[in-house]
């Protein structure tokens, strides 16, 4: 997901893929340390795309 499209979301869109995307990193995260996951990539991807949504979240808390 890119950040234009997560600007187009509203607060409650962003808070909803904040928690899908916490809880699929939790589940990565779990893989990891069983030595089940292959793409390790998925995780810092899943941590930066939490970062922009929480930034974008913020901003708009901000503005209002």
């Amino acid at each position: 997901m890119e950040f234009a499209e997560l600007k187009t979301k509203n607060a409650k869109d962003l808070k909803e893929i904040l928690a899908e995307k916490r809880a699929e990193l939790f589940e990565l995260q779990l893989k990891a340390r069983g030595k089940q996951l292959k793409q390790f990539h998925k995780i810092s991807d899943l941590k930066k795309l939490i970062a922009r949504a929480m930034t974008i979240l913020n901003n708009k808390a901000e503005v209002k």
